[in-house]
């Protein structure tokens, strides 16, 4: 019988140990599952941050090329006008503005007029002055309007012959 009381009596030892242990091994599992969420939650969170940046640099790329077909447009307008004025007699028809043309070329660029003045090196009075073409577009400034604008020199300075020659008649705006 003694024997009997030492197994029960080592089993009850036995029990609280197993119970321990089981804990543990449960405790254990619970941490790890809280990790694996928390590593799901994190690996979302950046799923959905690098989804939003994409459509953010998707739609800065859009709006950046339509920036430049607009920009290109214009530059293909400006070839335009100067091939029809050098086909055709530059009095027969009004001449545009050397000013007007410059500002239509870039107004949709934010501060452009004070960009120009830095591109140039043209004082903002002179750039008051060219932009209401009363300002001479001289080789180098038809150079420096190509770097600016896109358009070529040879256009500036085009525009610029057919405007100064048209005389008394250069105030009418186009």
């Amino acid at each position: 019988m003694n024997t009997m009381e030492d197994l029960l009596g080592a089993m009850w030892l036995v029990s609280p140990i197993g119970l321990a242990m089981m804990a543990c091994v449960a405790i254990g599992f619970a941490v790890t599952a809280r990790e694996a969420m928390g590593r799901e939650r994190g690996f979302r969170e950046a799923r959905d941050q690098a989804h939003e940046d994409e459509a953010s640099a998707l739609a800065d790329a859009k709006e950046k090329a339509e920036r430049e077909l607009g920009r290109h447009q214009r530059l293909l307008d400006c070839h335009v006008d100067a091939l029809i004025a050098a086909m055709a007699d530059g009095r027969a028809r009004p001449v545009p503005w050397p000013g007007r043309v410059l500002e239509a070329f870039c107004a949709t660029v934010p501060a452009w007029q004070q960009k120009l003045a830095e591109s140039t090196g043209l004082a903002p009075r002179d750039v008051e002055r060219l932009l209401n073409s009363d300002f001479p577009i001289t080789p180098g400034l038809a150079r420096q309007l190509e770097d600016f604008t896109g358009a070529p020199a040879r256009y500036w300075e085009r525009l610029w012959r057919l405007h100064d020659a048209t005389g008394p008649t250069r105030r009418k705006p186009w």
